[in-house]
Parts: C-alpha cells; structure tokens; sequence
C-alpha cells in the first residue's frame, strides 16, 4: 500500500477459542496511498488507524531541527529585522493556499532525498526558535508546496514535530534566561485543547480542501501577528 509500517493493536483474543478476525483498508487519497486502517472480531470493529502520521517522513526533519531549535531559542535578535520578513513570508504562503486553483504538486507525492529533510529541518528549526514557534506553520506549507506529503499526512508530522521542536527551543530558551514563563501551563492548556480538537477534525473526514483553507488562515494569522506585534 505504500504506508509506513505500524502497529494497529486490537483487544487479547481467546486461546483455544474460535474467533473470526478481519482486516480492512479503505482508501482515502489515491495519489498517497494513504487510508484507513481498521480492525474486526466476531464482526465488531476494535482498532482503526487513519494513518495520519508518518514516522520515516517526520523522522529526518526533527533529528534536523531539534538542536538548531535549542540554538534558535537562545538566540536574541531584534524583532524589527526578522518578524516582519518572516510575516510577510507567511502571508505569500497563505495566499497560495487559499487560492482556487489545486496545489500541482499534491498530484505526485513523493517524499524528499535525506540531505534535503535535514537540512530543511534545521532551518525551520533555527527559525523557529529565533521566533518563538513551533515550526509547523513553516514546515507544513514545505510538505504541502513541494508535494512531499498529502495534507492529512501534513498535519500529523507538523504536530510531531511542533512538539519536539518546541520542547527543544524553550529548553534554549531556559538556558539563556533562565526561566519559564508564568503562564506556561495555561499554554500547555490551550495547545492540548486544539490538538485534540484539530486531530478528530483531521481523522474525522474534514475535506481535504477545508483543511488546505484552514491551514492558510493559520498562517494569516500568524503572518499578521509577527507583522504587527
């Protein structure tokens, strides 16, 4: 099928007792070869696994990443040489997505040469950590432009990956000022809450182009705020 191999786990079976077991995958983007993989005993589904999140692909862009993002965190520019470029960067990639026309690239997906993973991650890892973000807002129109993943597979490592790459940086961050935020845990929080929320929206069947269009507002969003604050 082209998946990345992956445990699916269901409930113990019985020894010495007949049990009927079956598997099914039912396509979700032809182009990928990505799916939904489910799991039945005695006719009841126990496991299911949208496939969503591809270790081999995320892999290389957090190993990457990670010590530039540590790097990146203890790093302290002045925000009027970068915020703006990096906003206005961010804006240019949220109007391609919001344009009408299909991303051309999402038609052959293929995913990118090792050197070219690790090093794209450890510029978003310096950057994200010079800026203070997660990095997914930069790495996932990457996946999406150059066709290295489709968009539900995009989300799944961009939040891989905002993980390690955020942990790296504050612990940068730590070590220059030495210090946490207050309001830390009330981050933590509202991270949780839209993780949540946006895996079961992206598992759930969102359409493909709903997400496209959410992502581009997300980087409106985040465009404008380094612009204007």
């Amino acid at each position: 099928t082209g998946l990345d191999t992956a445990a699916l786990n269901g409930p113990a079976i019985t020894a010495g007792q007949w049990t009927h077991v079956a598997a099914t995958f039912r396509t979700t983007n032809a182009a990928s070869r990505t799916g939904i993989r489910r799991i039945f005993i005695n006719g009841i589904q126990v496991a299911e696994d949208s496939g969503v999140y591809q270790v081999n692909t995320s892999k290389p862009f957090i190993i990457g990443a990670a010590p530039l993002a540590f790097l990146g965190g203890a790093i302290h520019l002045s925000s009027q040489i970068y915020r703006p470029l990096v906003g206005i960067v961010l804006l240019v990639a949220a109007g391609r997505l919001l344009w009408p026309s299909p991303l051309k690239r999402q038609e052959d997906i293929a995913a990118p040469p090792l050197p070219v993973s690790l090093g794209s991650g450890a510029a978003i890892g310096l950057l994200s950590g010079i800026t203070g973000t997660g990095g997914g807002i930069f790495l996932s129109p990457l996946l999406l432009f150059f066709g290295w993943t489709d968009v539900r597979r995009a989300s799944g490592i961009a939040s891989v990956f905002i993980l390690a790459n955020s942990l790296s940086g504050l612990a940068g961050n730590v070590a220059s000022v030495g210090h946490l935020p207050s309001a830390l845990p009330w981050f933590l929080l509202a991270v949780a809450t839209g993780a949540v929320a946006g895996t079961r929206l992206g598992i759930s069947g969102l359409p493909t182009g709903r997400l496209v269009q959410a992502l581009g507002v997300v980087l409106i969003i985040a465009g404008l705020k380094l612009i204007l604050t």
